[in-house]
């Protein structure tokens, strides 16, 4: 049903699709690729894992890695500022939800470290972007 609907937005310059974590999932995110003006971001569940990049080669015989260690969420403290009430941190990494494709990892944290944490992916960079001033308002695409 999602395919039936997408040609349409061909005719826009940037379409973005905001979601929770119910629908970032395969069937979606894969859509991300067949048009080159779509983007997605997506609430994900917290216990996501998420990966480094690759290491270097080592010169040695055998597949090269795809991707470095696994990680998830409570291991790490990303935090680089605090917008808000939120304490907010991004990274850019790989996971399995999204192939070989890199994507930004957003953290937001009620407390710094202990209070409760919300996980998004993105496709789009925060370069990519494009700031539209509307009715008075900002809004970041």
């Amino acid at each position: 049903m999602i395919r039936q609907v997408m040609p349409e937005f061909l005719s826009k310059e940037h379409v973005i699709i905001l979601c929770d974590s119910w629908y970032t999932k395969k069937n979606l995110v894969s859509i991300i690729d067949e048009y080159p003006n779509l983007d997605l971001i997506g609430n994900a569940r917290i216990d996501s894992v998420m990966y480094d990049f690759a290491p270097e080669r080592t010169g040695r015989r055998g597949r090269p890695a795809k991707h470095g260690n696994g990680f998830a969420l409570k291991q790490i403290y990303f935090f680089q500022g605090k917008i808000g009430d939120y304490y907010t941190g991004v990274r850019r990494v790989f996971t399995k939800i999204f192939g070989d494709r890199e994507v930004l990892a957003y953290v937001t944290d009620t407390e710094k470290g202990n209070g409760t944490k919300r996980l998004f992916f993105s496709t789009i960079f925060s370069e990519d972007l494009k700031v539209f001033l509307y009715g008075g308002g900002t809004l970041i695409f």
